[in-house]
């Protein structure tokens, strides 16, 4: 074996510029795939860190039974007070569970006391959301989402608001406002706030959201349970077992509950996934064209130049078979040297954006962020078996017309 790779070595360095070209044309193009790649897979996961931490969703997300039909009353939609605590009591007893929380959803107006607005947004529990997060990883973990001071339960009063609706009511941080909306039994209610943070969503200027502490969004909806519940687990690894687990104790109490995990969740995530990979698709084929025809246009030339040499192995005793490999370990010697140099510039361009430090403001966060890339040995492995595959097929696809050529032929070659 040791005599065939060096026989195709040698073959190789015959023509160094074609040889030098072939192997930066695949570098290059396997860097650029891979380091994309490492774009991809830290957006996957700073979405899927924003979705569980950020938005403090959790892994889990508990519904009634029923919530989304067509007319659905208050009880038919959320949770009453009994419920919920039914709910917490179950969670407490799965050790995989971490955190609970609850979530009242809210429609109502909002005055300054000169313009008012129509606004919606969540009831949560401060404590809660402000532990979840701080379990976040990354750069999420140091993220902070709003401007102004964290809301909290010894401050019920004091909501937050987006920039959208900051602007829409000419508001600042202090300003007093009085939001009014239905109850859960269909009467009206007004409740005082005080306006203590600003919260950035989609930079949609017509967007209306807000944020107060579940007991005032109670206090204004005069109702004591919740619309769902999030549940944030230890290990993700987990989630099938206590998924169903809690399906069957929630169920046998008389709770009947929906439960969906964080990704079913997040239509933004799943489209997201979607279309990046798509992309990512589309660029692989690209490259792989690309490396596929250098080693082709490489190979051919070999096969070309080299058929009088052909026919003289040939009339040396070497099968047809022979020659297909001995041209075969050279387009893979070729794809490992490529794929080689695009290691080397792949993890110059992941240490080139370390240091560098570059920044961008994606979407649903309106703030700019740290860019990162990340390293996926996996992906990495892959695309480099995946060229190597292509690259040893090209060749045996070059070199089959020169493997059939009869003898006498190839050494009459010109």
């Amino acid at each position: 074996m040791m005599l065939w790779l060096t026989i195709a070595c040698r073959n190789l360095f015959r023509n160094r510029r074609r040889s030098l070209f072939t192997i930066l044309a695949i570098g290059i193009g396997f860097a650029g795939v891979t380091l994309f790649s490492g774009f991809v897979h830290y957006v996957f996961s700073s979405l899927r860190e924003m979705q569980i931490y950020g938005r403090a969703g959790g892994h889990l997300t508990l519904l009634k039974k029923g919530w989304e039909r067509a007319g659905a009353t208050e009880a038919e939609s959320n949770f009453s007070a009994e419920e919920m605590a039914l709910i917490e009591k179950v969670a407490a007893q799965e050790e995989d569970v971490v955190a609970l929380s609850p979530t009242v959803i809210v429609s109502a107006m909002m005055s300054n006391g000169e313009a008012s607005t129509l606004c919606y947004g969540f009831g949560i529990s401060p404590a809660t959301v402000a532990r979840i997060r701080a379990m976040a990883r990354g750069l999420l973990g140091d993220f902070k989402y709003y401007e102004g001071q964290a809301l909290s339960e010894e401050m019920p009063y004091g909501i937050g608001v987006s920039r959208g609706l900051l602007r829409a009511l000419d508001l600042k941080l202090g300003d007093t406002v009085v939001v009014a909306g239905p109850t859960a039994d269909g009467q009206f209610n007004a409740v005082d706030c005080e306006v203590v943070q600003v919260f950035e969503t989609t930079g949609d200027p017509g967007d209306r959201s807000m944020l107060m502490p579940i007991e005032h969004a109670r206090l204004l909806r005069n109702a004591p349970g919740a619309h769902h519940a999030g549940l944030l687990l230890r290990d993700e690894q987990g989630l099938p077992g206590v998924r169903e687990r809690l399906q069957q104790r929630l169920t046998a109490a008389g709770c009947p509950v929906e439960i969906y995990t964080w990704e079913e969740m997040s239509e933004f995530y799943r489209r997201v996934r979607n279309m990046f990979r798509v992309i990512s698709n589309f660029n692989l084929i690209i490259v792989l064209v690309i490396a596929v025809m250098s080693v082709v246009n490489t190979i051919s030339m070999a096969v070309m130049e080299r058929t009088r040499e052909i026919g003289t192995l040939r009339a040396l005793g070497l099968k047809p078979r022979g020659v297909r490999v001995l041209f075969s370990i050279e387009s893979g010697a070729l794809a490992l040297c490529g794929a080689g140099l695009g290691l080397v510039l792949m993890l110059a361009g992941w240490l080139a954006v370390k240091w560098a430090k570059p920044t961008w403001t994606p979407p649903q966060i309106n703030i700019a962020v740290p860019l990162q890339v990340h390293l996926v040995p996996s992906y990495i492995l892959l695309c480099a078996l995946g060229v190597l595959a292509l690259a040893v097929l090209a060749a045996l696809l070059a070199s089959r017309r020169a493997a059939a050529m009869e003898v006498v032929d190839a050494l009459g070659h010109t």
